[in-house]
């Protein structure tokens, strides 16, 4: 397990010289961000989760939640940097092609992954979807048919307390309802 999260960490690592390279190359951020205060900022926001999840076992809470959250919204953001660079590279040969246009091509890929981040930004302060259906079972015993499934997904932040969740009610205006969480956020500690 030790080999496997050491190989993780390389990866990750690797993915990260990649998209500072990349960040470099764009003309704004080469003439207006030092690259000694961008490469410690890349590796501190890159190492931000990794550290959150290792102050946690240890019970140092209030740092390792400012950390969790930071990296996982750097998360999203890398993300996208990483994929927007890497879909520009493989379209120019990784610079080998459209030599001349480089540094435009890449102002387009990192401005086309703040766009996307933004646009994520303000999708995640959005209320969650909430769905309804409603389905039939051929042969289900009656005592069975006002059983209400309430599933909550994907929750992140918002996650709300069982009793926070809708209780509906059925024909004989009784709760019957059961809980189910799936999702990314089956480890939060609000659910327990």
């Amino acid at each position: 397990m030790f080999l496997s999260l050491i190989l993780i960490c390389l990866l990750w690592a690797g993915l990260h010289i990649y998209v500072i390279s990349r960040l470099l190359s764009v003309p704004f951020i080469a003439h207006h961000v030092p690259a000694r205060l961008l490469i410690p900022a890349v590796i501190l926001l890159g190492a931000s989760y990794i550290v959150s999840r290792v102050l946690e076992h240890y019970s140092i809470d209030g740092l390792s939640h400012v950390l969790e959250i930071v990296g996982a919204y750097w998360v999203g953001a890398f993300f996208l940097l990483f994929s927007t660079f890497l879909v520009f590279d493989l379209c120019t040969g990784f610079g080998l092609w459209l030599r001349p246009q480089l540094p435009a091509l890449r102002t387009v890929a990192f401005s086309l992954a703040l766009l996307m981040t933004t646009i994520a930004l303000v999708q995640a302060r959005r209320s969650p979807v909430v769905t309804e259906y409603e389905v039939v079972l051929d042969g289900l015993p009656r005592e069975a048919d006002v059983t209400v499934l309430v599933v909550a997904s994907d929750m992140h932040s918002r996650v709300p307390r069982n009793e926070e969740l809708a209780r509906p009610k059925n024909a004989a205006g009784r709760s019957v309802v059961r809980h189910s969480r799936t999702g990314d956020d089956w480890q939060n500690r609000s659910w327990k």
